[in-house]
């Protein structure tokens, strides 16, 4: 499982603007190393999984950032 989450994520990193983002984020403005912000990204997505599953919504972008600019 743990595998395919990462993969997951790579991709996500990869094509996704949003995920793009907080990993450009977590890099330069948290000064994380790389493969520590995807491990970062890995539990993002698995919580993001886990709220689709338990609530049956579909993913809002906007929540995302919101949360993420909330925390800053």
């Amino acid at each position: 499982m743990r595998k395919y989450l990462y993969l997951a994520t790579v991709q996500l990193v990869w094509n996704n603007p949003v995920f793009r983002h907080l990993h450009e984020h977590n890099v330069q403005e948290k000064k994380m190393k790389k493969q520590q912000s995807i491990f970062k990204l890995i539990g993002k997505l698995a919580r993001i999984l886990v709220g689709i599953v338990q609530r049956g919504q579909q993913f809002t972008p906007e929540k995302t950032v919101l949360t993420w600019s909330e925390a800053a």
